[in-house]
């Protein structure tokens, strides 16, 4: 009963999307309708704007060009101020709408895109608009975070900033002071960190609103407490929870007790800490507030832990676990459970101290993070080692090791992005030094030369040994500059050895980082051995790539995937580090290329942190999967955003199976279906996956090489082997960029049967 009810939920579902989809077709063909019968440039312009809004990204150019066209029109002949205003809105939302084509994989173009970032900012200059400023610029700073120029976000956020101050708009520099405190926060720059918090909090009192200053001294106490600084932590928590007190907030209050508790627990003041825990504790349970009771049990064990009170903090953390277990949630009964396991080892009742151990690791290993594991496994061969169960107790400390490494990559791959951003920051800060020096020099140098003009002139008629003193006085003066300017073109040769000593620093570590990420790429020989018929051409564009492929077999299954994440360099290697580990994750549970493809995104989007909020990472991945059964006479295929090509022998067409039109990991939804296509495969086929690097690649005369072009050639070298055409593409590909800079990262991978 319960399957036919989840048929039926699911045919109902797709008739519904079925008739949403043919009603949006529907609204458009009448749009267009009624835009050909006008007669009207402004009935037009709404309709176009309209049309943008209900098309598909592929067609936003066709509506969006003669919209623009049409308001530049309508304001040359337009002198209302008010007609002429709301013009602007819409010349400025119709290359809004061209950057959306310009952003997405169907025209993806970064030059242009930020073109049409550049004319938005330029509109809402002119008319004065704050939040559209606001809104641009932020966009702006996304495309050179998307770019990873690092430098360049900072820039763009900080002339937010000014521009907010110039107008006095409360609003806007509240948003950009954030953004750049959480900017020099994942750099692990602290002391700016903390510097443009302090600003924001300023800023928030400013605007008087007592919910968003309740809500930023609690931001505060995080802050603090996550600095290590608890007593300002503390402070800040207590603030908070006098206005949510006084606003009758009770969830916020028992939130902000709680948070209290666990500041002055990892300051050592165990008393005062229950004492908060207890009063939080009580708060919750009267007004129902699992969450806040269940973490506040959590705490409170913790506390009885650490006094040797082994029995008081089971019986603790035994009524969380009956707190959570109704609600069935992986996680937190993963965590609570990895608790009691602590509880019964100190105890030393090792089977006890098993059996939660064992519960806990199986459910972090569903949905917990990388270090959740790592102290998940470091506690069972702990407990498996004290009961002499040494052969499990091995098993467990080898996961131990390999997680361990895994996270010491990550901080290599982290420390790399902050040195490089660290880097251009004092590179620039010495040159801006160095000029500015220079200026004030040559500066100095004008006014001597102006003061000794004048008092030439002004003794003139006076006594020739005076003219003399005078003169020799200027003489002096012009050595003294001239040994100032020398000691300033020493200071500027040695603050250049400085930041060329930096960059070799900075290039050893991302050679560094290659080759952890060469390590984590599944061995050539192995996808070869499975696929002899095959290539796969990889050509980072910055030692480092957010391109990668990844190979596995399993289940009678050869599964292989070309992958491409957010930006290149050293942030696309940590994404593509990210994406690899969790399709490995994923394998172990399914070998269904949709399933997998799911819990790749809902992994993704779990270790980013992403959601729906504004300031949430958009960081994303988009994939070609295939899994072919042993005897190579199927495949099936799955993808987000990158297509599965197949060229059938004989044949002078590419049969393209188009993607699912969506990314891994950013706003895409956690249950994200990725449609599944099973492919019948005959002998002397040939499959290609790929990233959209090789197409993107820009020739030294500005021309992009293109999917079409792409197609040609790929069709055009059907008589080679495998090997031959990878040699032939990557010679193509280099003829084809001459002395231009490597576009994007390339990946190319094809198979024949």
């Amino acid at each position: 009963m319960s399957l036919f009810r989840t048929n039926f939920y699911l045919f109902v579902l797709m008739i519904v999307s079925v008739c949403s989809l043919r009603a949006q077709q529907l609204a458009i063909d009448s749009l267009n309708r009624e835009l050909h019968a006008s007669k009207s440039d402004t009935t037009k312009l709404r309709i176009l704007l309209k049309l943008c809004d209900l098309c598909e990204v592929k067609d936003n150019l066709r509506y969006a060009i003669p919209a623009a066209e049409l308001s530049d029109k309508l304001l040359v002949q337009t002198k209302d101020s008010s007609q002429r205003y709301e013009l602007f809105h819409q010349k400025a939302s119709a290359y809004q709408c061209m950057a959306f084509y310009y952003q997405d994989n169907v025209g993806r173009d970064p030059r242009k895109l930020l073109d049409c970032h550049d004319t938005r900012l330029q509109i809402y200059k002119q008319i004065g608009d704050k939040e559209g400023l606001k809104t641009t610029l932020t966009d702006i700073a996304d495309f050179y975070w998307r770019q990873g120029d690092i430098f360049k976000q900072l820039e763009t956020l900080k002339y937010g900033l000014l521009l907010s101050e110039q107008m006095n708009y409360l609003n806007g520099q509240a948003r950009f002071v954030n953004q750049i405190k959480d900017l020099y926060l994942r750099q692990g720059d602290t002391v700016q960190a903390i510097s443009y918090h302090e600003r924001a909090v300023q800023i928030e009192k400013k605007m008087g609103d007592t919910t968003r200053i309740g809500r930023g001294n609690f931001l505060s106490g995080l802050f603090y407490s996550h600095m290590g600084k608890f007593d300002q932590a503390i402070n800040f928590y207590k603030e908070a929870a006098r206005i949510y007190n006084s606003k009758k907030d009770t969830a916020a209050f028992i939130e902000t007790y709680l948070n209290i508790a666990e500041a002055y627990k990892k300051k050592g003041d165990m008393v005062t800490s229950e004492k908060y825990l207890k009063e939080g504790l009580d708060l919750a349970e009267r007004t129902n507030d699992i969450e806040s009771t269940f973490y506040g049990h959590i705490t409170w064990g913790h506390i009885l832990r650490s006094q040797g009170k082994m029995n008081e903090a089971i019986l603790v953390h035994e009524k969380a676990l009956r707190l959570v277990e109704p609600f069935g949630i992986d996680g937190g009964i993963g965590h609570i459970c990895s608790e009691l396991a602590y509880d019964y080892f100190q105890k030393e009742d090792y089977p006890q101290a098993k059996k939660f151990a064992v519960r806990s690791l199986a459910l972090l290993r569903k949905s917990g993070t990388v270090t959740d594991i790592l102290h998940g496994e470091e506690l069972n061969y702990k407990i498996d080692s004290a009961i002499g169960n040494f052969s499990e107790a091995f098993s467990h400390y080898q996961q131990f090791i390999l997680l361990r490494d895994k996270l010491n990559d990550e901080e290599v791959h982290q420390a790399a992005a902050r040195e490089k951003f660290q880097s251009d920051y004092d590179a620039k800060r010495a040159a801006d030094k160095a000029e500015q020096e220079k200026k004030d020099a040559l500066s100095e140098e004008e006014k001597q030369r102006q003061r000794l003009i004048i008092y030439s002139v002004s003794a003139g008629f006076a006594l020739v040994l005076l003219l003399a003193i005078f003169i020799l006085k200027g003489y002096r003066q012009k050595q003294k500059d001239n040994l100032i300017i020398s000691a300033q073109k020493a200071e500027v040769e040695r603050s250049k050895h400085i930041v060329e000593e930096k960059q070799q620093e900075i290039l050893d570590s991302i050679s560094y980082a290659q080759r952890i990420q060469n390590a984590i790429l599944p061995p050539i020989e192995e996808v070869y051995s499975a696929l002899p018929q095959s290539f796969i051409l990889f050509k980072p564009k910055d030692i480092v790539a957010g391109d990668f492929f990844w190979f596995e077999t399993r289940s009678n299954k050869i599964l292989i995937a070309a992958a491409d994440c957010t930006g290149h360099g050293v942030p696309g290697a940590f994404m593509s580090t990210i994406g690899s580990e969790k399709l490995n994750e994923a394998v172990k549970e399914s070998t269904d290329v949709s399933e997998i493809l799911n819990l790749v995104n809902r992994g993704m989007k779990k270790v980013l942190r992403q959601s729906e909020k504004a300031d949430s990472t958009r960081d994303g991945m988009d994939i070609a999967l295939c899994a072919f059964n042993k005897e190579m006479t199927k495949v099936d295929y799955a993808g987000a955003n990158r297509p599965l090509w197949i060229i059938r022998k004989g044949n002078s067409e590419i049969e393209e199976t188009k993607a699912t039109k969506v990314a891994i990991g950013g706003y895409t939804e956690d249950e994200q279906i990725f449609t599944k296509h099973t492919i019948d495969l005959q002998t002397g086929d040939s499959i290609y996956i790929f990233s959209d690097g090789y197409a993107d690649q820009f020739s030294p005369q500005d021309k992009k090489l293109m999917t079409r072009k792409f197609k040609e050639i790929l069709l055009s070298i059907q008589d080679k082997t495998m090997e031959e055409q990878k040699q032939f593409l990557g010679t193509f590909i280099e003829d084809w960029r001459g002395d231009m800079e490597q576009t994007d990262d390339i990946l190319v991978i094809g198979i024949r049967v």
